[in-house]
């Protein structure tokens, strides 16, 4: 009866999921899918965080930069496809490569593109030819001109108004949902007060009572209204999982929306990073009443979400 510490948990339980879907006959889910098997354009939650900071999704993120690393054969030429997605090469000070986009935000070009440091230096060189963070920082600064930051920032804004409806709309939901269920539980609280004051009211005192225990008849109630008791609890219980399973599936929908908006505005800010780059490529500044070639199916996504639904 010692504890034994276990070595190494969350292998060994992946371990023993993985033969349990193997056993049963199950579709193997993409988490447990074996490393040659599984999705190249995984991400760990460190690189989820650091994405979300930089205001965009992980798997674009790191499908752009393995993209371009894929496509390109030198140091020039993985630049400019870096670029064409908004991103900069630079010299880390931590770590020898890195990438910076146009906010400033700095990720690690070993970690997202899953190549090694040996690997990197040899199609691109010694990282100390490349320009520090902030010099690549500044040189943005100075290259971006205010026709270019406002395109970035209408389309941030008008993201950023369209995903804070959807939160509040997820905030009201979820308050409205905690609501119902709270008061089904008090409904479901008081039937059991009555029932038990109902059952209790069945019991005889005195000598009947005494004579229903010497018959056998206060056995036979007893079991009678843990029988009943038992079926009402399993009825409670069905119903606070049916509104549980639908509030699920309201939550899940909303979800849906917000995960679409997101989707979205990813591939307009691409788009507009890609496009971008074309014109600051040329040098020339873009026309007054350009806009990013973005569908306008995407940017109707996700615009609104009936609590009704």
């Amino acid at each position: 009866m010692k504890a034994i510490k276990l070595n190494f948990p969350k292998l060994k339980l992946k371990g023993l999921a993985f033969e349990l879907f193997q056993h049963l006959g199950w579709d193997i889910p993409p988490g447990l899918q074996p490393g040659q098997e599984a999705d190249p354009m995984n991400y760990t939650y460190k690189e989820y965080l650091e994405a979300k900071r930089g205001g965009r999704m992980a798997k674009k993120l790191k499908n752009h930069i393995k993209t371009s690393w894929d496509s390109s054969d030198s140091r020039a030429s993985f630049e400019a496809a870096l670029e064409r997605g908004g991103l900069y090469l630079a010299q880390g000070t931590r770590r020898g490569f890195v990438c910076v986009d146009f906010e400033g935000n700095i990720y690690s070009l070993s970690r997202w593109s899953g190549v090694k440091r040996q690997q990197l230096t040899e199609q691109l060189g010694e990282p100390e030819v490349l320009q520090s963070v902030e010099q690549v920082r500044n040189d943005i600064a100075e290259r971006m001109s205010p026709r270019l930051e406002q395109y970035i920032d209408e389309a941030t804004s008008s993201y950023q108004h369209q995903l804070d409806d959807l939160l509040s709309t997820k905030a009201a939901l979820v308050e409205s949902q905690r609501i119902e269920r709270d008061e089904l539980i008090i409904r479901q609280d008081e039937n059991w007060c009555q029932r038990c004051e109902a059952r209790a009211a069945e019991y005889s005192n005195g000598l009947r009572g005494l004579w229903g225990r010497v018959t056998g008849k206060h056995k036979q109630l007893v079991i009678q209204h843990e029988r009943e008791e038992q079926r009402e609890t399993q009825k409670d219980r069905q119903a606070l999982e049916r509104l549980d399973s639908k509030h699920l599936q309201h939550r899940e929908r909303l979800q849906s929306h917000i995960d679409a908006a997101k989707e979205a505005f990813e591939t307009a800010k691409y788009t507009l990073f890609e496009q971008l780059a074309e014109y600051r490529t040329m040098r020339i500044e873009p026309p007054i009443a350009f806009e990013p070639r973005v569908q306008a199916e995407d940017q109707r996504q996700s615009r609104s979400f009936n609590l009704d639904q």
